[in-house]
């Protein structure tokens, strides 16, 4: 999904983003050649899976974007930073899903960046989990992949 997508100020838009993507998976699903047992399963759950993905990212996007406009003086313009450093890649059950953090430099040029702590405030702490996990038993994840 694009930064363009995910920051529309309009919802309806982002909708039928999503719409199309949805109906572009169902329209290879039912015009494709006919499946059958394991294969057909594999393709409705990629269809699916791409779908939910997109959706996620995009209330995550929201979410991340109501976070910053209502932590925001709004004496100013905001001066968005999007730069690597401020997007998050989360892996979910319906697999990665990178979102920007809409963060902003305040009058003083001090990057605020409000949704890293509101929209995903365990995030950091998982990372710190995963690491201990891998210190206390460094196989684990080896035979897992």
């Amino acid at each position: 999904m694009t930064t363009a997508t995910q920051i529309a100020s309009q919802p309806q838009a982002v909708k039928e983003s999503l719409v199309r993507a949805f109906q572009k998976g169902l329209d290879d699903l039912f015009e494709g050649p006919a499946q059958r047992g394991r294969n057909l399963e594999i393709a409705v759950w990629e269809v699916i899976l791409g779908v939910g993905q997109k959706i996620q990212t995009a209330l995550l996007a929201k979410a991340c974007w109501e976070t910053t406009i209502s932590n925001a003086p709004n004496t100013e313009p905001l001066r968005l930073r999007l730069d690597e450093d401020y997007w998050l890649t989360q892996t979910t059950t319906l697999g990665p899903v990178t979102v920007p953090l809409f963060a902003y430099r305040d009058s003083s040029g001090k990057t605020q960046v409000p949704a890293r702590e509101a929209v995903f405030p365990l995030h950091p702490l998982c990372r710190l989990y995963v690491n201990r996990l891998v210190e206390m038993s460094p196989g684990i994840f080896l035979t897992s992949r």
